[in-house]
């Protein structure tokens, strides 16, 4: 039996960098930083294994029971993430930075704009199933028509530990040719939390969810500048996601669509695999201005000339 899937989003938030800042900058020795962002993502389509476009919920085929097509159930699925992306960095060295990553979704809307496109003739009705015949049928049932579906009101996602290291700095031969190369580690803590399993449309705040970033993260980065006002600069990553298990609906609140315990049994596992991938990025700086002695350096000129241009 086809039931309607948990929404699961790519949703472009909490990348690697210091507001998009060079793959290899580092905080300056003792320095903290504070970055907060708000991102909205909105998500209307996904690629299937064949590479096509098509709806984020599979279509559903609807029988009738021992007989033909009652219609198929087509969800022209919208998703809304709202998320407040906290991020503090503290310059262990000047070429070696931690931080770690706090995302709030504030909200989070699915609009689930189902739409139904008629099967066989029933001889029985002498026609086609309508869709409030479907669904008239379905309520006999105790099956509800969905609705659209908000939540996720101030949930905590996925905490992201990190940490970058510009080794370059500490070979001599790279430091001399400009070259500058870094290395970052990233990692999830559990601390979001799983879409509700008793509802048809739902979305997770889990890294697993958003689908933004692996939950073991491994980078490899490389910057040179050129004219003294550019930066080019790669970011070869592979991104781990690992098994998850979850408890299986039991259909309390959708007994056609998500009674699915008595199918695979209590938990079902599912394996998303991984992301790997190459990022460049060229940088230019427009305006070069004097490196001021001032509160955030506190008042020292020299700390001033390490910081990164904005």
């Amino acid at each position: 039996m086809k039931t309607l899937t948990t929404i699961f989003l790519v949703a472009a938030v909490l990348a690697g960098g210091s507001a998009r800042a060079g793959f290899t900058e580092t905080l300056p020795e003792g320095a903290f930083m504070l970055d907060s962002s708000i991102s909205l993502s909105m998500l209307r389509h996904r690629y299937n294994n064949d590479g096509q476009k098509t709806t984020l919920i599979d279509a559903i085929e609807r029988y009738e029971p021992g007989g033909g097509l009652q219609g198929v159930l087509i969800p022209e699925a919208e998703v809304n993430y709202l998320i407040l992306i906290n991020q503090i960095q503290y310059g262990v060295t000047d070429n070696l930075s931690v931080g770690i990553g706090i995302p709030v979704v504030l909200t989070t809307s699915v609009n689930l704009d189902l739409e139904w496109t008629e099967g066989d003739y029933q001889p029985y009705l002498g026609r086609s199933y309508t869709e409030q015949d479907f669904w008239e049928w379905a309520g006999s049932m105790g099956q509800p028509r969905p609705e659209d579906w908000t939540g996720n009101r101030g949930v905590l996602s996925d905490i992201i530990l990190g940490v970058r290291y510009r080794f370059s700095d500490d070979v001599p031969g790279l430091h001399k040719t400009g070259l500058r190369m870094s290395a970052m580690i990233m990692g999830a803590l559990p601390t979001g939390s799983p879409p509700p399993k008793e509802e048809i449309t739902a979305a997770g705040t889990t890294m697993w969810d958003l689908h933004s970033q692996g939950e073991l993260c491994f980078h490899f980065m490389m910057e040179r500048d050129f004219f003294e006002r550019f930066t080019l600069g790669v970011d070869l990553f592979y991104d781990f996601l690992f098994r998850h298990t979850y408890d299986t609906a039991e259909g309390t609140k959708n007994p056609l669509l998500l009674n699915l315990k008595g199918y695979v049994g209590d938990t079902y596992t599912l394996d998303p695999g991984d992301f790997a991938g190459v990022a460049v990025q060229m940088e230019a700086v427009a305006i070069y201005g004097p490196a001021l002695a001032t509160w955030l350096s506190n008042n020292d000129a020299a700390a001033a000339e390490k910081l990164p241009p904005l």
